[in-house]
């Protein structure tokens, strides 16, 4: 029996999902590199000359100084104008990651749909690298996520600067509150941690995006996009709930569901027989790969039966996990109506299990 259209397309897609699952850590760590490189080793020069410069001795209160003002402005500038370039950086990357995924679902489609002389449509190549500026992640514009994480980064470098002070700390040591150690993370530390998660997120947004893009093009050959989540122990509840869930094409939930979303999306063609294709010439096995089911392929719930205790633990917690076990509640119980995941105290209760 040969595969289904369905079927090979789902396996391109998951296979697909691995290079994306690279293409969002290359993103981020490329803007980290950038940072690393660009901004923090110029942020601590200043911050080290500007102490000195101070002459910091004993304990001294120099917070309501035009010195520590004029540091704290210095500061405000670097990290301000450093964030505005990491972002410029970003965006053009993830414009190019719009337009390579859009051509990429348009190749997967023509790969399969070929024998039945069906074409795919693609969207402009400006309509694709738009979406890194015209839409949101989780409500928030990216340039917006990047203004966010500056001012959080300037909140914490102040404050380390602030405590240093206060405490009667070296230059070295405060340099070392910001910075960071071996042994001590630092503010810095902290802020690429928040850089890798915005750009990691913004990039499985846009991928995503920009497929959904692409089955809306061919809308007139798709009867629905389905959610394929990674099947490992640090997915989300709300990603386990929503694997192979297939929506519509002009509507339904779309990654990323949450920060450092892994999810991706799948196309579901209609039947032979609803595409009104009239072929008589193609072999009888192909046509009737053309059938329109659903993959029965691996969800997440089929995917965590295999794991041992330990691992099912470590995914819904160990409440959550004895009573799944048992049959008494479905992974669909997970979210709420409006896709919300639910904590687990929720849960319990909703199913009358607390």
């Amino acid at each position: 029996m040969p595969r289904s259209v369905n079927e090979q397309l789902f396996d391109r897609s998951v296979r697909h999902a691995t290079f994306l699952a690279r293409l969002s850590n290359a993103e981020a760590a490329k803007i980290v590199k950038f940072l690393e490189r660009e901004v923090h080793p110029d942020l601590v020069v200043r911050l080290r000359n500007r102490l000195e410069r101070a002459n910091i001795s004993g304990k001294p209160n120099l917070r309501a100084t035009k010195r520590l003002r004029d540091l704290q402005k210095d500061i405000e500038t670097i990290i301000r104008e450093g964030h505005q370039e990491a972002y410029r950086v970003a965006s053009a990357s993830l414009r190019d990651a719009a337009v390579a995924e859009g051509r990429m679902t348009v190749r997967i489609l023509d790969d399969i749909l070929e024998p039945f002389l069906i074409v795919s449509n693609q969207p402009s190549v400006p309509i694709l690298r738009s979406i890194v500026s015209g839409t949101m992640v989780r409500g928030e514009f990216l340039r917006d996520d990047f203004a966010a994480m500056t001012a959080r980064t300037r909140r914490g470098v102040v404050s380390a600067i602030n405590i240093g002070l206060a405490e009667g700390d070296s230059v070295d040591e405060i340099v070392r509150r910001v910075r960071g150690s071996r042994t001590t993370r630092g503010v810095l530390a902290a802020s690429k941690v928040d850089a890798r998660r915005i750009v990691r997120t913004a990039a499985t947004h846009v991928t995503a995006h920009a497929r959904d893009l692409t089955f809306r093009e061919n809308e007139s050959i798709l009867k629905g996009t389905g959610w394929l989540s990674t099947l490992d122990s640090k997915t989300s509840l709300i990603c386990i709930s929503l694997d192979g869930q297939v929506f519509p094409v002009d509507s339904g939930p779309r990654p990323p569901a949450h920060g450092n979303c892994r999810s991706s999306t799948y196309p579901v063609v209609r039947s032979y027989k609803e595409l009104g294709l009239d072929i008589p010439d193609l072999p009888p096995s192909t046509r009737a790969s053309m059938n329109g089911q659903v993959p029965g392929a691996t969800t997440y719930p089929k995917w965590l039966k295999t794991q041992s205790t330990a691992v099912q633990n470590e995914v819904l917690g160990p409440r959550l996990a004895k009573h799944w076990r048992a049959g008494r509640i479905s992974v669909d119980k997970f979210i709420d109506s409006n896709n919300r995941p639910l904590s687990i105290g929720e849960i319990l209760r909703l199913e009358g299990l607390d």
